[in-house]
């Protein structure tokens, strides 16, 4: 992705699950938050203009609870098999939080990106029970993943 935004840059900050260094931005032009990956980026220039801090409150949140995913946090109820119990063990990168298990119900806070992100590494060992949007997304990968493995020309 070959983007030119103009951000005003609020922190870099590591999201050590990810094992990645982020810039927490306002993107003037789209006029939105935005977490962009410190590796990705291409400084062409710096203008020499004083930032303007629009929402305090929220930078310091982010900054004390940063998620580089930045969207609403949802619960996430999963059940997964004896093998994906294993790898909820050794998957760490962007790894949610575990809020309770109940019986072989797991129940995780997080973003959605991020769960569309961390949940499609465990194919069939894990069943997303909630919410309903995931599952969907979910779905519509696998069966276009599945689509270009059925075709038989290649």
């Amino acid at each position: 992705m070959e983007d030119n935004l103009i951000i005003s840059p609020y922190f870099i900050k590591r999201e050590d699950q990810g094992d990645e260094n982020f810039i927490f931005a306002y993107d003037d032009e789209n006029r939105i938050y935005r977490s962009i990956k410190l590796k990705d980026v291409i400084i062409l220039g710096v203008l020499n203009e004083k930032i303007q801090i629009r929402d305090k409150k929220y930078i310091e949140n982010m900054r004390k609870n940063f998620d580089p995913f930045l969207g609403e946090r949802l619960l996430i109820k999963a059940i997964f098999t004896p093998i994906g119990e294993s790898m909820l063990k050794s998957f760490t990168n962007y790894k949610p939080k575990l809020i309770k298990k109940d019986e072989n119900i797991y129940q995780f806070e997080m973003t959605l990106e991020n769960a569309k992100f961390y949940f499609a590494s465990f194919l069939k060992e894990v069943t997303i029970i909630e919410p309903q949007k995931l599952r969907d997304e979910l779905r519509s990968s696998f069966l276009q993943a599945y689509k270009i493995y059925d075709d038989k020309k290649i």
